[in-house]
This record gives C-alpha cells, sequence and structure tokens, in this order.
C-alpha cells in the first residue's frame, strides 16, 4: 500500500508540476481532476447490468458486454425510449462503442416518425425523460446531426451532415473524447464534430432509440490525461 501511495503522490506531483508551470489553469479544479485520473483504471468494460432503462423501453442483456433497446409499447406517444449509465466520474475520457440499428419497428408510422437512435455524454434521465446532448444517427436522413434532448427531439438538427454509412443492420464502431464541457465524435474513423455539452456536469452516458431496436456491445471508457 506505501508503494502505491507512493506512486501516486509521485504521478500528482508530476502533473501538478506542469499545470504550475503553465500558469493558466485553474489549480484546484484540475487538482480534482488529476486526482480522478490517478486514482481510475486506465480502462474499463462496464456490465451490461450498469445499463438503466428510461421510459417505455425493453432493455435486454444479451452477454455481459452487449445489450439492446427498444421502444416496449405503442409509438405514437409521448413517452421516451432509451437507457443511461452513470458516468465514470472523470473529468476527460472516452467512450468506445459498436451500435446496430434495425429498423423501422413500425412501417405503417416510419413517415412520422422516422427511426434510429441518439447517443450523448455528460448527460442523464430525469423523471424517464433524456437531458443532454446527443449526436443523432438518423438513417431516412442518411446522416447524423445534433440535438439537444428533451427539447430538441422534434426540432431541425444542428451541423445535419450526411455518411454513407449511416445505414441499418450494420455494426459501426463510435468514439466519443470527452475533454471537459466538449465531445468529439468519429463513427467508423470520420470524424463528425466537436459538440458542445449542456447536460449536467455529473451526468452518464446516455442512448435515445426511436421506431428502432438498438443493439449496442463492447462499451470501453478509457481515461484521458486532463
Amino acid at each position: 500500500m506505501k508503494v502505491i501511495a507512493s506512486l501516486t503522490t509521485a504521478a500528482l506531483a508530476a502533473i501538478l508540476g506542469d499545470y504550475a508551470v503553465q500558469g493558466s489553469h485553474s489549480l484546484v479544479a484540475h487538482t480534482v481532476c488529476i486526482v480522478r485520473y490517478v486514482t481510475t483504471p486506465s480502462g474499463s468494460y462496464p456490465d451490461s447490468s450498469r445499463w438503466t432503462a428510461y421510459g417505455v423501453t425493453s432493455l435486454t442483456a444479451t452477454s455481459n458486454r452487449s445489450f439492446s433497446v427498444e421502444p416496449a409499447r405503442k409509438l405514437l406517444t409521448d413517452e421516451w425510449f432509451g437507457a443511461s449509465m452513470t458516468g465514470p466520474g472523470l473529468c476527460d475520457y472516452r467512450v468506445d462503442f459498436d451500435a446496430d440499428v434495425s429498423g423501422p419497428l413500425s412501417q405503417r408510422f416510419a413517415l412520422a416518425l422516422g427511426y434510429g437512435y441518439a447517443v450523448g455524454a455528460e448527460a442523464e434521465a430525469i423523471n424517464d425523460v433524456p437531458h443532454g446532448t446527443t449526436v443523432q444517427f438518423d438513417p431516412p436522413f442518411g446522416g447524423l446531426r445534433i440535438v439537444e434532448l428533451p427539447d430538441g427531439a422534434n426540432a431541425g438538427g444542428q451541423n445535419a451532415r450526411a455518411y454513407s454509412f449511416v445505414n441499418t443492420n450494420h455494426y459501426h464502431h463510435w468514439t466519443l473524447t470527452v475533454t471537459g464541457p466538449d465531445m468529439t465524435v468519429s463513427v467508423d474513423g470520420q470524424r463528425y464534430e466537436t459538440v458542445h455539452l449542456n447536460g449536467p456536469a455529473s451526468g452518464g452516458i446516455i442512448f435515445r432509440v426511436w421506431n428502432a431496436r438498438l443493439d449496442i456491445r463492447n462499451v470501453r471508457i478509457s481515461k484521458l490525461r486532463p
């Protein structure tokens, strides 16, 4: 234990020394971030049991590293569908995962509802309503767009951009790089945007789905040096 404590102290001293030399950061805020960084494993695969459904959602764990979410009731409602997980407790971190969307579940309502999913960081479900900044994977549109939840769910997205990889029944690899209040998004190695996160700072990772089934696997959280 003494060796671990010594190594932790040395790491803290080294990183704090960097910031002291730079002289452009709040020492207190960065001390908190550095303590979290030093005391957290370099990477982890959260178990599927850590995800919680919100709204009226069917969440099925298919293994300890994979799960699916889909609406559990009629689609023409004001109810929300999705899943969330508490955040890693880090100031800066990276989230990797693979996601495959299949839909529309209801072809009859596809014109009115569309179908797809969204993912966000520093977000959370409050009283079964998702709150936070998300990037929306929208097959009918054929691209990605930024959507603020909950108010922006039915509004036009910001920074809408078409990509050929936005399709169904195929796993795509996502990377979310969270640095402070910003999140840089890449899918299948193609960078989308750096998104400003307006959700709660203590929030976690959130998925929203509509008129579709979403299969998620191999979620990995990696710490980044603040």
